[in-house]
């Protein structure tokens, strides 16, 4: 017996989830949204980029 049989919802579910399988026409989806990750390690490694020019730049490296 399959897990979703005579459950509504889920059965609605799994009726659009075949269609959007199925749809040719949608294989092209692009994601717009980014990982919270990704922002993070960006961060910093522009963080990490101006500490290495203010480093380069500077005669006392406690200064930075």
């Amino acid at each position: 017996m399959k897990a979703h049989i005579r459950i509504e919802g889920n059965e609605a579910a799994d009726k659009l989830a075949k269609e959007a399988a199925h749809d040719e026409n949608d294989q092209n989806i692009v994601y717009k949204r980014v990982p919270a990750t990704t922002v993070a390690t960006e961060i910093n490694k522009h963080g990490l980029i101006k500490w290495q020019s203010q480093w380069n730049s500077t005669v006392k490296g406690a200064l930075c």
